[in-house]
């Protein structure tokens, strides 16, 4: 498989198993590995399902995958531009549909004022039930009960890490109604959602039903840089704050900043990036609130998808691990 060297599997099960090997450190932890047909490369799990639970992590668990769900909600969007239902640049037709968007405000300064652009489908999706061909069957905004019963233990790492109540989802049975959201609000599996990204691999073809969820033009589309004026380089570490350190933890302020070989930009919902002096971004990335990744290299082949549950993001025993799996495929 283009991509991904020989010892691969051995070396994520060992990078998985390290680290689980102290529950405060990750209780549990997924990983797939997909190919653009489809095969899964590896598939596996280590841990349990959160401090204190006897029940083993498994691929099949369900967990809430917070800003990954807008992938999801980019393709679902990409099917209605397609079908002439939604236009990515006709404010006229956005405001149609979300009528407050003609009054919403700017943030600039410190100070709500009117904003001076009106606000179309494309500026949303750069701001960063499923009926589709995919076989997506555990992925849901209101988890059944079968989904509610695999669900992982939610945790959050202040001085020590602790498990706390998940957040409420009704499920289908219960008949309830909420507001379901499309930036992050879905629940799934590692193995439902590596279907979306063979999916992308497949240039809009699912090899898992045959069948044509998005036109080649469209995933091209996604993985073209939205926003040209801001392209460079990625620079990390250095001083970073945040206003919800309970939600993102903050950079090291003694850390020197580290700019990265690679080319970055912003697709539809993901973050792009490209080896120095490539033609264009074949590399689509994008992350969780609660620790969850999802990478898709369309020059290798290969994507891979590694889901958690603690808070806040930016998890110092998480983050590495998905670096280092990203290294080895």
């Amino acid at each position: 498989m283009a991509g991904v060297t020989s010892d691969f599997a051995a070396r994520l099960v060992f990078l998985m198993h390290q680290a689980t090997a102290n529950s405060q450190h990750v209780p549990g932890v997924v990983l797939q590995v997909v190919d653009r047909h489809g095969n899964s490369a590896y598939s596996g799990a280590a841990g349990l399902k959160g401090l204190g639970s006897t029940k083993p992590m498994t691929t099949d668990t369900v967990f809430w995958i917070a800003s990954c769900t807008k992938l999801v909600s980019a393709v679902a969007l990409m099917i209605l531009v397609e079908q002439g239902k939604a236009d990515l640049d006709s404010a006229d037709l956005l405001e149609e549909m979300v009528p407050e968007l003609k009054t919403v405000q700017i943030l600039e300064d410190g100070r709500l004022r009117p904003k001076r652009n009106r606000i179309t489908l494309r500026m949303l999706m750069t701001h960063v039930g499923i009926d589709w061909p995919l076989g997506m069957t555990s992925t849901s905004f209101m988890p059944s009960t079968d989904m509610r019963s695999r669900m992982a233990m939610f945790h959050r790492r202040a001085d020590n890490l602790t498990a706390e109540p998940h957040f409420y989802r009704p499920a289908r049975e219960e008949g309830q109604d909420y507001f379901q959201s499309a930036g992050a609000g879905l629940l799934s599996t590692v193995t439902d959602y590596s279907r979306v990204l063979a999916m992308l691999l497949g240039d809009g073809v699912s090899p898992h039903t045959q069948k044509r969820v998005l036109a080649s033009e469209t995933v091209d589309e996604m993985f073209r840089n939205q926003i040209p004026d801001y392209m460079g380089k990625y620079v990390t570490g250095g001083p970073h704050v945040t206003s919800r350190p309970d939600l993102c933890i903050r950079d090291d302020p003694t850390a020197e900043p580290t700019e990265a070989l690679e080319t970055y930009g912003w697709g539809l919902t993901m973050l792009l990036q490209t080896s120095p002096g490539a033609a264009s971004f074949t590399k689509g990335s994008a992350t969780g609130l609660c620790n969850c990744f999802w990478t898709v290299d369309r020059e290798k082949g290969v994507a891979a998808v590694c889901f958690s549950q603690i808070l806040p993001f930016g998890d110092p025993y998480v983050y590495p691990l998905w670096q280092a799996v990203e290294a080895v495929i």
